[in-house]
């Protein structure tokens, strides 16, 4: 994994990961989803990083709903993701 190898060489102590939706339903709704979405990745890359000998790593979550599209069509399904950034 390479969220595990940049953590160990850089020294990395901190993952964020953000959560996204699609633009169809309510602006409250797609922030349920941006939420659960950012909490399931995040429970993923605790176990992974856990099995590859990471520890100490702090994950946080957060939402940001139908926000930052990717591509022309804020309804394609591409726009339902999540992404982690590592910090120090």
């Amino acid at each position: 994994m390479r969220l595990a190898q940049a953590i160990k060489a850089d020294g990395l102590k901190h993952v964020t990961v953000a959560g996204y939706a699609s633009a169809p339903g309510k602006s409250s709704d797609n922030s349920v989803l941006g939420i659960q979405r950012a909490k399931a990745v995040a429970a993923f890359l605790k176990a992974e990083l856990a099995k590859l000998g990471v520890h100490g790593v702090v994950i946080t979550t957060k939402s940001l709903g139908a926000s930052h599209f990717v591509g022309k069509n804020p309804n394609d399904a591409q726009n339902r993701r999540a992404t982690a950034v590592a910090t120090k």
